[in-house]
């Protein structure tokens, strides 16, 4: 048994967590694991069924037609239309600044999920702890002014 968390009605399990018709939030459903899906019950009614998520610990199976109609209106004013069209009711400048971060932004996600992914064995062996040290006696402060 697992108890819905609010803001949008998950049912949170170790791994992952599955979102459920927001009316459950504070309420205590059960869920059935399969090997490919996951279906959470209320009161012996199956309310949700979603993919099981696999992989990576803190993943989320998000349903928007089981959101509060709060949290739609709010998830769409995030988009860059919206931040652009914000920016310029600021100003032009303001506009230029704002798409200049979101290109920038975007490209660095884009650089990053293209970046290898290596195993932690693979990772460990690549640690510095092979590389020679500083002497213990070596200082690294900035040296004092002199007095003229």
């Amino acid at each position: 048994m697992v108890r819905v968390a609010p803001p949008q009605g998950v049912a949170g399990l170790p791994r992952a967590g599955y979102s459920v018709p927001h009316r459950l939030v504070g309420r205590t459903v059960d869920v059935r694991l399969g090997a490919a899906t996951v279906a959470v019950l209320d009161g012996g009614e199956v309310v949700a069924e979603h993919r099981r998520l696999r992989g990576r610990r803190g993943q989320y199976s998000t349903d928007p037609a089981r959101m509060p109609p709060a949290h739609l209106e709010a998830q769409s004013l995030w988009t860059r239309a919206w931040l652009e069209r914000r920016a310029g009711e600021v100003g032009p400048e303001t506009k230029r600044l704002v798409a200049a971060v979101l290109d920038a932004t975007r490209s660095r996600r884009r650089a990053t999920s293209r970046a290898p992914t290596y195993s932690r064995s693979r990772a460990g062996a690549a640690q510095p702890s092979s590389r020679p040290r500083a002497p213990a006696s070596t200082s690294w402060a900035a040296p004092r002014p002199t007095r003229a």
